[in-house]
């Protein structure tokens, strides 16, 4: 079966529906590359609230940001983030090595922006 671009628009539309209910974005210390059986992060340091998620359903992406406060994270070299549905447990849906570690220290806030794009296509 092939689906026709209103079939495809629509389990876009539907993944990124998905994530309606991850709230969280966990940071963490964890180096071990990405494995699909993954439930919780390497070494999960800090998890907080995300301070905003933004679905673009036209382009198929979905952005979360998340801050760190002058007091979260510190002394740790932050390599790795999650996104959860709950404050602690909960399902982690995706998991991610940063692009460039940061050493967190009281020094500054942090903000990460994690953009899950998600695309249809017929193989």
């Amino acid at each position: 079966m092939v689906l026709v671009q209103t079939g495809l628009d629509t389990t876009e539309g539907f993944a990124l529906n998905f994530f309606d209910t991850y709230g969280y974005m966990a940071v963490g210390s964890g180096v071990n590359s990405f494995s699909p059986g993954q439930t919780t992060l390497i070494t999960e340091q800090v998890r907080n609230l995300l301070e905003s998620a933004t679905k673009n359903t036209g382009a198929g992406t979905y952005t979360f940001v998340v801050l760190l406060g002058l007091s979260e994270g510190n002394g740790f070299t932050l390599t790795e983030v999650g996104l959860f549905d709950a404050a602690s447990s909960g399902n982690m849906s995706t998991r991610n090595i940063l692009p460039v570690s940061v050493v967190k220290t009281s020094d500054f806030k942090l903000r990460i922006t994690l953009t899950v794009t998600v695309t249809a296509v017929n193989v």
